[in-house]
């Protein structure tokens, strides 16, 4: 006695040729058809501005200064905390507005493929204390930070710059 196995068979399906094919045309059908359509390079806004090629720079031109890096994190948390009291209400917004036109400056430097990484953090100076630590991956060769402790009767911050080059 035999027992033979027969295949499954459902009616009227018809059986794709390629994954890439749809039944019917959906966004990704539509997504694929764009994106090779344009063999030739980039389009932004219907106007062609070229094909780009990987340059496999693994190390910048010019590496990131730490001591130019620095300047701008001094100047900047001098510029916005010089003569402030400290107000607990106002120093997340103040912190964030200060990281952010730190990384606008550092930008600035003229370090292309150089990724800008700030940290801020303020406080009251009533004999507190404060210890920061940070973790990263870390390149020797290209990476570098800055630092900068800026004090008066009132406030404390402590500004941190990192430069990560990104190959």
């Amino acid at each position: 006695m035999s027992t033979a196995v027969k295949p499954h068979s459902t009616p009227n399906v018809r059986r794709r040729s390629s994954f890439l094919e749809t039944e019917s045309t959906s966004r990704s059908a539509m997504i694929l058809t764009s994106a090779h359509s344009n063999r030739g390079g980039i389009s932004r806004g219907g106007h062609s501005i070229g094909a780009y090629e990987n340059s496999y720079k693994l190390e910048p031109e010019q590496k990131a200064s730490s001591i130019r890096m620095e300047k701008v994190v001094k100047v900047t948390l001098e510029e916005h905390l010089t003569g402030r009291e400290y107000k607990a209400d106002d120093a997340g917004h103040l912190a964030r507005t200060i990281s952010d036109q730190i990384k606008q400056r550092a930008k600035k430097l003229g370090l292309p493929r150089y990724k800008f990484v700030c940290l801020v953090s303020i406080g009251p100076q009533d004999n507190a204390s404060i210890s920061l630590t940070s973790r990263c991956v870390w390149n020797l060769k290209v990476d570098t930070y800055a630092e900068y402790v800026f004090q008066n009767s009132s406030i404390y911050a402590v500004g941190l710059l990192y430069g990560l080059y990104c190959e």
